[in-house]
């Protein structure tokens, strides 16, 4: 992995900033998030929230009444996180966007450490780090070091200096909004969950021979929040919601696979998806029903899967974006 000394891409004039936050289902999390945000002081950026919320608590929707005017609301009556980061870009102005998760707290230097990049022409994102709440940091898997996907095993919460690297993490990482543009924007087809919705974008980014870049400086604190969200219904047993979850998780990942890896090595990360989500110990110890849902969800994700696929191959650029 190629390392970035610090000093080759620090500015002094920081273009102008745009945070967008997609929400759904959170309530005392977002109210956090937001507050926390606006502590940090007006140092000229904007904030968006892409609202995907059928309905609020009265004391969230009062917050969000009682926000000041340079927060906007935009609600969306379909939840779709790529869809909300589309839209997050279309209705901001500044020349970076930074997407930013619901149950977060930013550190001081976030803004700054994110915008000083792009004084260099050939970074288009920045990846910022996520900072566990009980300050653990999880060992890196070897993997990462020899597979040819390093994407599977990279882990933003390492503390690691300066450097480029071939992917971000959704719940802090910015672009450069003209490029969201140019390459369609983040793809619709990754639906639910939405998982590996950013890694494509990266790629798809990358292939225009832009970099990005890691900065240990622009972290946050990462709740990983069980309350509401798209992600807490994975811990479920054989409740329908979570059988829900694995299809869009395992349909995201087999659509991910075709679109970005040679299709030789298709069948093994699929393999591996299999034993490491479905015919796994865990599952298998929840006993027989649970096994039973859990290889339904596996066989409707990978029709599913497949047949974005199709539909991606028939019009490549035809990813929705305004």
């Amino acid at each position: 992995m190629e390392k970035t000394r610090n000093h080759s891409h620090e500015v002094h004039t920081h273009p102008t900033l745009s945070v967008v936050i997609p929400t759904y289902n959170r309530e005392k999390p977002l109210r956090s998030t937001v507050q926390s945000l606006l502590e940090l002081g007006d140092v000229g950026w904007e904030l968006l929230i892409v609202d995907q919320t059928q309905c609020h608590s009265e004391e969230t929707e009062n917050f969000l009444l009682s926000l000041p005017p340079r927060v906007r609301i935009i609600r969306l009556p379909t939840p779709n996180l790529p869809a909300a980061r589309n839209v997050g870009a279309q209705e901001t102005s500044g020349e970076i966007i930074l997407y930013l998760d619901d149950d977060i707290r930013p550190q001081p230097e976030l803004f700054r450490a994110h915008t000083r990049h792009y004084g260099d022409p050939t970074v288009g994102g920045v990846a910022g780090r996520l900072i566990s709440p009980y300050g653990d940091i999880k060992k890196l898997d070897p993997r990462y070091h020899s597979s040819p996907f390093h994407w599977r095993h990279i882990r933003f919460d390492q503390n690691w200096d300066l450097r480029e690297v071939e992917s971000a993490p959704g719940g802090n990482m910015s672009f450069r909004r003209n490029l969201l543009f140019q390459i369609g924007g983040f793809d619709e087809n990754f639906v639910g969950n939405a998982f590996r919705e950013e890694t494509d974008f990266c790629m798809r980014l990358r292939k225009l021979s832009y970099r990005i870049l890691f900065d240990p400086d622009a972290a946050l604190i990462h709740y990983w929040q069980t309350e509401g969200g798209c992600d807490h219904i994975r811990f479920g047993s054989s409740h329908f919601i979570s059988f829900s979850y694995y299809i869009d998780f395992v349909q995201n990942n087999f659509y991910f696979f075709l679109k970005h890896v040679p299709l030789t090595a298709v069948g093994e990360l699929a393999w591996e998806l299999y034993r490491n989500h479905i015919g796994n110990k865990e599952n298998m110890d929840q006993g027989f029903k649970h096994l039973y849902l859990r290889h339904i969800a596996f066989c409707i994700g990978i029709v599913r899967g497949f047949k974005a696929w199709s539909r991606w191959q028939r019009n490549p650029g035809g990813i929705r974006f305004l």
